[in-house]
Parts: structure tokens; C-alpha cells; sequence
């Protein structure tokens, strides 16, 4: 295991201090400064009432989300990057030097947020991000465009069935649906706005985690990893369906000590 990247204790505030400077258009060391006066208190509860009743999520209604360094474009029918995977991005910096791995592929890229992020550490690699929905890769590839990568291309695929044979990768990593599909109807009402591809994961929550798995031998380099974020609840269910004699699996945590990411390698034969 290579050095722990280290978590910033004071990101759990980070979503606060962009909702204030999105609602008021000023950087937050002026909101310091100038306090929180009855005029912000105001904008904070115009907005608060108009997401309550559209139950519309805030990134939805100013067009930007953030996702650590990056700020990227955002809008209905694209899934909003969330924090949990900013877990996912930092687990793979703690596994990989700069100039390592060579290729990766990214499966529901969404925003583009993981695969921008990790070409934009991994300077020499080439990064491919796929995605079944043509609304979610029209906002990533502008996204990339925004930070003028050269090192990432953008694949309509329903995980591998674009890609041609056997492409194989030194890291795959991705964020998929794995919310099972009662539990769909028990989450926030927010999230109804946002698509169902990029949430639902089957009668288990593992329906595309399953097509992932199938896929490793054929695009996945003995010796390379794949990284999942997943919730808790589908940890030991995912951990039967690996074969001990080809894969490693290590689960990582979050910050709330709830497992989180799924690092699954890859043996040599």
C-alpha cells in the first residue's frame, strides 16, 4: 500500500460553502467577512422554498456541480457527482504512482467527472469513459472540453459493447447503480429528477455490477485493478460473486466508517 492520501477534515462543510457561493455569487471569504447578514438570509430562503417545492436539486437549478478540484456542468438528466465518489477517485491515487496505469476506462462516466479527474492525474494515460445515455455524454465531453483534455475519448456503450474485442485496461473504475430497486422508493424525493439508469441497480443492486464482473478476463490486464463504489448493502452479496482463485477484493471506507469502494485485482494466470 502506498502513502494514504490524506482526507481533509474540513470537506464535510465543502457542499455548504459552495451552496453560499453559488446563491450569492461571492467567494466565501467575503461572505466571512461580510457576515451572514439579513440579505443572505433572504437568498438562502428563496432558494431553500423553491427546492423544496420543485424538489429540485440545487445543482439542477445553477447548472454547476463540483466534484473535488473540478467544477463541471450539470443539468436534468445527467447524474449529480456526490462525495462518495470522490472517495472512489482518492482510493485509486492511493494505489497508483503518476505514471501509472496507461489505460483506463471509466463505465457511466455521467458528468465525466471520474474520468476527467483521473486524466487530468494521470497525464500519460489514456482514459476512454462510456455511458448508455446521449444526454449524460453531451455534458461530459463538454465538460472535458472545458479543461482541454487531449487524453480521454467518450464511448456510447452499455459497458463493454462498444468497445472493439477485448480492449483491455490497466484500471477500471466505476460508479454504477447499485441502489436495489425497493429502496428506490424510499429515497429522497430529489432524486426523482435525476435518471434512473444512473440509480437503479436491479432486484439486488447488482444487475450492472454483474455485466462488470463478466467482462474482466476479456478487458482487464492480469495484475489491474477494478474500482466500484458501492453502499454497505451489497458488500458481502458482491464478495460471492468473485472467484477467490482469480481476484483479490479489499473493501475501503468512507469517512462515516461505511464501506465504500470495492478494489477488485485481477490475478496474473
Amino acid at each position: 500500500m502506498r502513502k494514504s492520501v490524506p482526507f481533509d477534515p474540513a470537506e464535510a462543510s465543502r457542499s455548504l460553502i459552495y451552496r453560499l457561493e453559488e446563491i450569492t455569487g461571492k467567494p466565501i471569504e467575503e461572505i466571512l467577512t461580510g457576515g451572514y447578514d439579513g440579505e443572505l438570509r433572504e437568498k438562502l430562503s428563496k432558494v431553500s422554498l423553491a427546492e423544496r417545492e420543485l424538489e429540485l436539486p440545487l445543482p439542477y437549478l445553477t447548472g454547476r456541480a463540483y466534484f473535488l478540484d473540478l467544477e463541471l456542468y450539470v443539468g436534468p438528466g445527467v447524474f449529480i457527482p456526490r462525495p462518495e465518489t470522490e472517495v472512489l477517485a482518492l482510493t485509486v491515487l492511493d494505489h497508483f504512482d503518476e505514471n501509472e496505469p496507461r489505460r483506463i476506462l471509466d463505465i457511466g462516466t455521467g458528468t465525466g467527472a471520474l474520468a476527467i479527474y483521473l486524466a487530468r492525474r494521470f497525464k500519460k494515460a489514456e482514459v476512454t469513459a462510456v455511458d448508455l445515455s446521449p444526454v449524460a455524454l453531451r455534458y461530459a465531453e463538454a465538460n472535458a472540453r472545458k479543461y482541454s483534455l487531449s487524453n480521454i475519448r467518450f464511448v456510447l456503450s452499455d459497458v463493454y459493447g462498444a468497445l472493439h474485442g477485448c480492449e483491455k485496461y490497466d484500471l477500471i473504475v466505476s460508479n454504477p447503480p447499485y441502489i436495489p430497486r425497493n429502496e428506490l422508493k424510499k429515497a429522497d424525493p430529489a432524486l426523482s429528477w435525476e435518471p434512473r439508469l444512473a440509480l437503479d441497480g436491479g432486484p439486488d443492486g447488482l444487475s450492472v455490477i454483474r455485466k462488470i464482473l463478466r467482462g474482466l478476463d476479456c478487458h482487464l490486464t492480469p495484475g489491474g485493478s477494478l474500482f466500484l463504489e458501492i453502499s454497505p448493502l451489497i458488500a458481502r452479496p458482491l464478495e460471492g460473486l468473485l472467484i477467490p482463485e482469480r481476484h483479490d477484493l479489499e473493501f475501503h471506507r468512507d469517512l462515516d466508517g461505511r464501506i465504500r469502494v470495492a478494489h477488485i485485482r485481477r490475478r496474473y494466470p
